[in-house]
């Protein structure tokens, strides 16, 4: 099998049908381009036929060293033809040399190739050979990295088939027009996919490109984003403009899902919302229609066909429908390891469970709940709590837009509670202690910290690891908020 089959399959069926269309002018592309299948095909073909050229070894692999969608779509294609790994960036302890694919070089001793523009229209004469080995490692995944450094999850060719081969969610529209506002890699790269399979166009943003502008002009029916990405979106849609009339659904994946952000969304955007969660180590576990939810801030999802999730206590027994505890889940194409780091791996896979440090449930409806990370959790005195019922009390405080809260260890070990915020400059700095005084036995911040924007991974994760560092720089000590 190949992930790229079915483009040759929709290239004989539907030739001149759109597979690809392209917003602003991005690697020396035209504005608006548009691939029909036969078109894309035949230029993946090409890509192909190049990377076949570069005797990558065995134990190594390409770095894709591009941000523009158009480029990193093509060229995962490309490689996913050829059976050639990809990754986006390596680390300490990879194999060398590796080639480095960009558009100006590389760093020294690896094997540089320069992509240029042509990359992106020449299209092959001859149909290039599709490695057919489902056991090809398809890409190095890095995990998020929003609890400590990054880790390299290996995923070959068949468990991203047997992750993304199955229904996920709401089925697509018929003529799906689908954007993934963080592009290609990760879960748009299994929603492309799943879009070619069913003959399907896929938007790309340009840079600089408005999303919601594309939906308007491309008539997009399916927009993907994460909660950070989209609620950053609507703060630059003007308050009265209506909602998107081709657009059909919503897919929130990447955070946790609030009800207050789903509402703004149903309300905004398009009442159809389909939340999904999952991660690099196990793809897509949970999804659904958030209307059939439980108004609960967490809930993912419904359990995917193939997917089992339990909530344990601390002995590792089993606990009922419904009872918090520490999550552990397998799924079809589940990762078995983290590359060169034999101690992650023996604590996250065991006993052909995957135990991601996310605390939550499964209730009785098989509803996935997650309510935090245990990596998160604060120790104010004695009491654990999730930091996103800190933020959701600091939230409601008027002209606070973001916030973020964690735990700094004093020289005793015990947390000190922060919060980072992006706040207006004439925030009432007493409004947030007034905010706690109507909440039962939540703590207000001992440290607020004011940012212009809190750090955030490529997924829109809060980088609470980053957070942590800062404050330790900062030097502050305990006292009232400011």
């Amino acid at each position: 099998m190949n992930l790229t089959a079915c483009l040759r399959r929709q290239s004989g069926e539907r030739p001149d049908a759109p597979a690809i269309v392209c917003g602003a002018t991005a690697a020396g592309t035209p504005d608006g381009l548009v691939y029909s299948y036969a078109r894309l095909d035949r230029v993946v073909d090409a890509i192909a036929l190049r990377a076949s050229g570069w005797d990558v070894g065995p134990d190594e692999f390409a770095i894709l060293d591009f941000k523009t969608h158009l480029p990193i779509l093509l060229l995962r294609l490309g490689l996913a033809r050829a059976g050639i790994p990809f990754a986006n960036s390596s680390y300490p302890g990879d194999p060398s040399p590796s080639v480095h694919l960009g558009h100006d070089g590389g760093p020294p001793g690896r094997r540089r190739i320069i992509a240029t523009p042509a990359w992106w229209t020449d299209a092959s004469g001859v149909p290039a050979p599709m490695h057919a080995g489902g056991d090809v490692l398809l890409k190095r995944q890095a995990t998020s990295g929003t609890t400590g450094r990054p880790k390299r999850v290996p995923i070959t060719q068949a468990m991203y088939a047997a992750r993304w081969h199955r229904p996920i969610g709401a089925p697509l529209p018929h003529n799906a027009r689908l954007l993934c506002v963080s592009g290609p890699g990760g879960l748009g790269f299994g929603y492309a996919l799943s879009v070619f399979e069913a003959g399907g166009t896929v938007v790309l943003l340009g840079p600089g490109d408005d999303p919601l502008g594309l939906v308007d002009r491309h008539r997009v029916n399916v927009l993907v984003a994460s909660p950070y990405a989209i609620d950053t979106t609507l703060r630059h849609r003007p308050p009265d403009a209506a909602p998107p009339a081709s657009l059909e659904q919503v897919v929130l994946s990447g955070g946790r899902l609030s009800v207050e952000l789903l509402r703004l969304v149903s309300r905004r955007l398009c009442a159809n919302i389909i939340g999904m969660y999952g991660s690099t180590e196990t793809g897509p576990l949970a999804a659904g229609p958030v209307s059939a939810l439980p108004e609960t801030d967490g809930a993912a999802g419904f359990l995917l066909p193939g997917a089992e999730v339990q909530a344990i206590d601390d002995r590792g027994d089993v606990l009922p429908p419904g009872r918090i505890g520490q999550l552990r889940m397998r799924t079809p194409g589940l990762a078995r390891e983290y590359l060169g780091d034999p101690e992650a791996t023996s604590r996250a896979f065991r006993d052909g469970w995957f135990h991601p440090n996310d605390i939550g449930t499964v209730t009785p409806d098989g509803v996935l709940v997650i309510t935090g990370r245990g990596d998160d959790l604060i120790n104010v005195g004695g009491s654990k709590f999730a930091p996103e019922v800190i933020e959701r009390v600091l939230l409601r405080v008027a002209g606070l837009r973001e916030a973020a809260a964690f735990g700094v260890p004093d020289a005793l070990g015990k947390d000190t509670l922060h919060a980072a915020i992006v706040a207006d400059d004439d925030l009432d700095a007493g409004a947030i202690l007034a905010a706690f005084r109507s909440t039962r036995g939540i703590p207000p911040p001992q440290v607020v910290l004011r940012v212009p924007h809190l750090p955030r991974g490529e997924n829109g994760k809060v980088d609470r690891q980053a957070l942590v560092r800062l404050a330790e720089t900062a030097g502050r000590r305990p006292g009232r908020p400011a």
